[in-house]
């Protein structure tokens, strides 16, 4: 049975979207990578104006113009935003020196620009196929029979997004 304390509901709703990511991620992704720079430029923009302002409000303010402008820039130039946003993350779990993730930045974001098309089916089906995962697993679903349902709907989400991906460069 599930664990005790588990919010059911919502690890049903997480499954539910692990299975969209691994199956659909690709197509989805006009929507997913606006909500993420969205939420990226939003926190950025929190973040730094309230350090040089100490203002909460000033904060607040800032948080929702990022977050409106990374998800219209998102939506707008999705691949180049994939590219920066990668560039990013890996930038920071790199280094903590501020020139050295500018200039990771700078440096990663043509490479990821390049494999974002060749990476993005696996990237989805594997995320996808995780979240599904963990969702069974806490849903009291033996691990085994966890990871056959997540591989099997990970292998056919990475079919379906390769074939979508390629049928539309032909």
């Amino acid at each position: 049975m599930s664990n005790p304390g588990v919010d059911i509901p919502a690890y049903i709703v997480l499954a539910f979207l692990g299975v969209l990511i691994a199956l659909w991620g690709v197509q989805l992704k006009r929507i997913l990578v606006s909500l993420v720079f969205g939420g990226l430029l939003g926190y950025l923009a929190w973040r730094y104006t309230y350090l040089a302002w100490n203002s909460i409000l000033i904060s607040l303010f800032f948080f929702f113009a990022g977050l409106l402008a990374g998800l219209i820039i998102g939506f707008a130039l999705f691949r180049l935003v994939i590219s920066l946003t990668a560039s990013f993350f890996l930038a920071h779990m790199i280094t903590s020196d501020s020139t050295l993730q500018l200039v990771l930045l700078v440096v990663l974001t043509p490479v990821f620009y390049v494999v974002s098309t060749i990476i993005l089916p696996g990237v989805y089906a594997v995320t996808g196929a995780l979240i599904i995962y963990t969702s069974l697993v806490v849903l009291g679903l033996n691990p085994t029979l966890a990871i056959l349902v997540s591989t099997v709907v990970g292998t056919i989400g990475f079919y379906n997004q390769w074939k979508s991906l390629h049928k539309r460069h032909n």
